[in-house]
């Protein structure tokens, strides 16, 4: 990072990220993010002042919001929606310029990272993320060794994974080849209907996108699977032990989706089994053999992947006025040296690959969150935005109650994506005329 002690001035940060509601506690997540991401750059100008903005509308009016901002922000931390919202108001600058000018070493970050923001910035770089996450498929080698099957690899088709499950027998436990996702079929069904870049909604119109073909054939297609026994039965019984709610941990699959908390949780378990041994009411945890392999693409042609959540996602606005000091963050949180520092971090997926700690995943197949790139459509942030507006979880929930009334052989594909999308376009209709979130009862804040 560049360094210039005698500058002054005021850098504006805008916080898109979620943040609490409660004083104290914002307080104590605004003070991480300056530690995570401003430290170097406060060291190097120290008489630059960082001020934070944080923002607590809709990530959809992002953009809108920081338009009018009287007083400019120069650098915005945002998810994917805020991105795009950001976008669509053309809030933000081609980073392209200050990476040929700086001659910065882009060709080290994955393109796993790179292509979906390109993708949704059409071809312009308008971000930059130091970190990801991003789901996995893990698999029980033991389970598979004693049947003789071969390990699945990177870049399995879902036809393939679908004859894997097939050849699971449902015996000692296991009732399911494989399980997609955490919660009912919709939840399996988005891995899918992301890498086919299927919206729920459109950013620009603000209207519903599922009443098409495409979200049809998808629809019908996890229902077909769920009756052929692919997946596990929506409310299968599982074994009271904590453990045991994640499927492969309680060893009632073969593979099962993860998401980096879930992997975190299952290194935890395998390296301390005994912490499940306090409570008499549960069956020890016995230490699985395993690995992972990336998710499934809809075709071997493609390395079309899932979906993707980007941790520490910055921009510099195009009204900033310190946009070379906005530029010189990014760059530095994107660098080799930032990188090094949070290798340790295995919560989240560092953007440069030649940085990640193999032995502290102990040499697991860590390829796999590099093998394909990740969907630009991503409902994970749309489930975030629950905990915000309580629309979120109606437009949401409906899928879910429509999925099971599929599956129960009362309506079609077809009809539910028509009453999905009129329903649907009324919530979002409500959203659009007051953006002001309706504070869900869920919420921890409520």
């Amino acid at each position: 990072m560049k360094s210039n002690p005698e500058r002054e001035g005021i850098l504006r940060v805008i916080i898109a990220t979620p943040l609490s509601d409660r004083a104290n506690e914002r307080f104590d997540q605004l003070e991480f993010l300056r530690s995570k991401y401003f430290s170097e750059f406060q060291r190097s100008f120290p008489k630059v002042k960082i001020e934070f903005i944080p923002y607590f509308g809709q990530a959809s009016e992002l953009g809108s919001f920081a338009k009018t901002l009287v007083i400019p922000a120069d650098l915005i931390l945002m998810n994917k929606l805020g991105f795009e919202s950001l976008i669509f108001e053309n809030q933000l600058i081609d980073l392209n310029t200050n990476i040929k000018n700086d001659d910065f070493d882009i060709e080290n970050l994955t393109n796993a990272m790179v292509n979906p923001i390109k993708e949704i910035g059409s071809g312009q770089l308008f971000a930059l993320s130091p970190q990801f996450s991003v789901d996995v498929m893990v698999y029980n080698k033991q389970l598979l060794d004693n049947l003789g099957l071969e390990y699945p690899r990177d870049r399995t088709t879902w036809e393939d994974w679908i004859r894997f499950s097939k050849r699971i027998p449902h015996q000692n436990g296991i009732i399911a080849g494989i399980s997609i996702g955490n919660g009912g079929r919709f939840d399996s069904l988005r891995y899918y209907s992301s890498q086919a870049d299927l919206q729920i909604f459109d950013m620009e119109t603000f209207t519903m996108s599922v009443d098409s073909e495409d979200w049809i054939n998808a629809w019908d297609k996890f229902v077909q699977w769920d009756h052929e026994n692919v997946f596990p039965k929506i409310g299968a019984d599982y074994p009271s032990a904590p453990y045991a709610l994640e499927p492969i941990m309680g060893r009632r699959v073969a593979a099962s989706t993860m998401n980096l908390e879930q992997l975190v949780n299952l290194m935890d378990a395998n390296q301390r089994p005994e912490q499940f041994k306090e409570n008499p009411n549960y069956d020890p945890y016995v230490p699985i053999d395993w690995d992972i392999v990336s998710m499934p693409v809809i075709s071997s042609e493609t390395d079309r992947g899932s979906e993707i959540i980007f941790e520490g996602l910055m921009g510099v606005s195009t009204r900033s006025a310190q946009s070379d000091l906005a530029w010189e963050v990014i760059k530095y949180v994107n660098s080799a040296e930032w990188a090094q520092i949070h290798s340790q971090n295995i919560r989240w997926v560092l953007s440069r690959k030649d940085q990640m700690d193999r032995n502290l995943w102990m040499n697991k197949n860590i390829d796999a969150f590099y093998a394909i790139t990740p969907s630009s459509v991503n409902y994970k942030e749309h489930y975030e935005q629950m905990d915000k507006d309580f629309r979120y979880i109606d437009l949401l929930g409906t899928a879910d109650e429509l999925m099971n009334e599929s599956l129960a052989g009362r309506i079609t594909g077809e009809k539910a994506m028509k009453i999905w999308s009129e329903k649907g376009n009324f919530i979002l209709k409500s959203m659009k005329e007051n953006p002001t979130p309706v504070k869900s009862p869920y919420s921890s804040a409520w």
